[in-house]
């Protein structure tokens, strides 16, 4: 079975508006947002997936008011961190949340009194969390039929969003269900924005390859580049990526976070630690040699 693409939006005008109201019940009380995630996907991007958790970028200082606007406007209520924010226990046995300033909101509407199209969760994110400036329009885009503050980020703002979070931590160590999902939204963009074939056999990138690659931040490069031409042997690891992206934000002198200290790996801590004490275990049970 083949992949099925599509030129025009795979959901229906009706869709949108029920997914999308609470993001128009933000913006008609002036708060601006940007949808994230698989809304964002599907409604611009035209890509066929599942609509999961309604994901909205807002301002940071707003982000409590959007929270009491959506729970005393709509049924909703805030709730604990979900699983899909908790990291995989075989990583770090504290599962701690990749999302420590978001919140969850869960609907506590009746199940049949709700749209099929309804969102049960919203997940509100504070824009300094991706790194996504909000009301900048140039890094988003519109829907004829909703609100000019309820918008959608271009593709290049999108891919750059997401290389930013995966080379540049918010939380300061490496979350590997976080970085899945990142992943699993590149491969979208990848594979239904970016038709035909990856490399050519001359081992130049395909035309719609390289254009997604000159439009992202020049800092960016080298990550996407890696990303398009791995399956071809290419090498780097996370780590590698962001010394070289902060390197290149050095030169043109943007953004303070190269003077952070790199991400931590908690997974690579925590086999350390399983191996020291596996190492000890044994050398205490070794019998004494006098």
């Amino acid at each position: 079975m083949g992949m099925e693409y599509y030129d025009s939006c795979p959901w229906s005008d009706e869709c949108k508006d029920h997914r999308l109201a609470p993001a128009v019940a933000l913006s008609k009380a002036g708060i601006p947002c940007v949808v994230w995630a698989e809304d964002a996907l599907a409604f611009i991007r035209f890509v066929p997936t599942c609509l999961f958790s309604l994901q909205l970028f807002v301002p940071d200082e707003l982000l409590d008011r959007a929270t009491s606007i959506l729970t005393t406007t709509y049924s909703f209520q805030s709730a604990d961190p979900p699983e899909a924010w908790c990291e995989y226990p075989m990583f770090d046995r504290t599962t701690p949340s990749c999302y420590p300033r978001s919140v969850s909101l869960s609907t506590t509407a009746p199940e049949e009194s709700l749209h099929s199209d309804d969102p049960r969760q919203i997940w509100l994110h504070p824009q300094s969390f991706f790194s996504f400036d909000v009301r900048d329009t140039s890094l988003s885009v519109t829907l004829d039929q909703f609100p000019n503050t309820v918008r959608f980020p271009t593709r290049p703002a999108f891919l750059d969003t997401l290389f930013t979070v995966m080379l540049e931590s918010p939380i300061g160590f490496r979350h590997h269900k976080f970085h899945g999902t990142m992943m699993t939204y590149y491969g979208y963009l990848l594979q239904y924005t970016m038709r035909g074939p990856i490399i050519l056999p001359s081992g130049e990138l395909g035309p719609a390859h390289k254009k997604a690659l000159c439009e992202v931040e020049e800092e960016n490069r080298p990550y996407f580049r890696h990303l398009l031409y791995r399956h071809a042997g290419s090498k780097m690891t996370l780590a590698e990526a962001t010394e070289e992206r902060r390197e290149i934000m050095r030169k043109l002198g943007k953004g303070p976070e190269v003077n952070r200290p790199l991400p931590r790996d908690v997974a690579a801590v925590e086999a350390r630690k399983a191996k020291a004490a596996g190492s000890a275990t044994v050398t205490q049970s070794l019998p004494n040699a006098t």
